[in-house]
């Protein structure tokens, strides 16, 4: 398991794509929007990864956070039923601690405002993780 990776960002993207240069390997992370845009390239990061295997596609990804805890969020979130990466990554652009609140307080309106997330979806977030 790849836990961080400290290098310089040398590319992010408006979808949330980052390229990470660390020993002049370049590693592509997708990272939640708000997250991507906090790093500036060429400035040196440490970005907490979580790397995801997509058994039916036979797909490798690495995902990117500035926390631990947003990536420790990430894997809650998508050992829950009916959510993948994306829908994580998605809900994670509410910002860790939104979505924290949402879940707790079981604010589906706010999970609602996610791009992918129903009120059904909302529903079974806050069953199984609030």
């Amino acid at each position: 398991m790849i836990a961080s990776l400290t290098g310089t960002p040398s590319l992010i993207r408006a979808d949330g794509k980052v390229i990470l240069d660390v020993a002049q390997v370049g590693y592509e992370l997708t990272m939640p929007i708000a997250q991507a845009f906090e790093l500036r390239e060429g400035e040196q990061v440490q970005v907490f990864t979580y790397m995801h295997f997509a058994t039916q596609s036979d797909t490798l990804r690495l995902f990117g956070f500035s926390s631990q805890l947003a990536r420790d969020l990430f894997a809650l979130l998508i050992r829950a039923s009916g959510i993948g990466p994306a829908v994580a990554v998605a809900l994670l652009d509410l910002g860790v601690p939104a979505l924290a609140t949402a879940i707790r307080s079981a604010d589906e309106r706010t999970l609602t405002k996610v791009s992918g997330v129903g009120p059904k979806l909302a529903k079974k977030i806050i069953l199984e993780l609030g």
